[in-house]
């Protein structure tokens, strides 16, 4: 396991597991959707300038490849900080198709906004 990471950054794995714990625990303990998010942004942001400061693997593609992936995830993430206010109980999975998110009523989507 040790062997892809630089000599100085051995430790780097337990940096990687400390993230997907504190992943695992913003989804489990967090109820609200807007503050997982967030807080997922925010642990994942202090990884990736972690990432940029030491480029912990050996290999530089490697480095380049861990990076892409760290920037993705917070995309994904931001993705779905952005889509969450247009989806309500009744319309999970759909994203209404008006400006609704604009005006007051953005949290009710109607059927004739689908």
């Amino acid at each position: 396991v040790h062997d892809a990471f630089e000599a100085k950054y051995k430790y780097w794995e337990v940096l990687l597991l400390l993230r997907r714990f504190l992943i695992a625990l913003i989804a489990g303990l967090i109820v609200e959707p807007m503050v997982q998010g967030a807080l997922s942004v925010i642990v994942l942001t202090a990884l990736l300038a972690a990432h940029v400061f030491t480029k912990p693997y050996i290999r530089d593609d490697i480095d380049v490849m861990d990076f892409c992936s760290i920037v993705a995830t917070i995309m994904y993430v931001l993705a779905g900080l952005l889509i969450f206010p247009n989806v309500t109980e009744k319309a999970q999975g759909r994203v209404c198709a008006s400006d609704a998110f604009l005006r007051d009523e953005a949290q009710y989507c109607s059927d004739e906004d689908m």
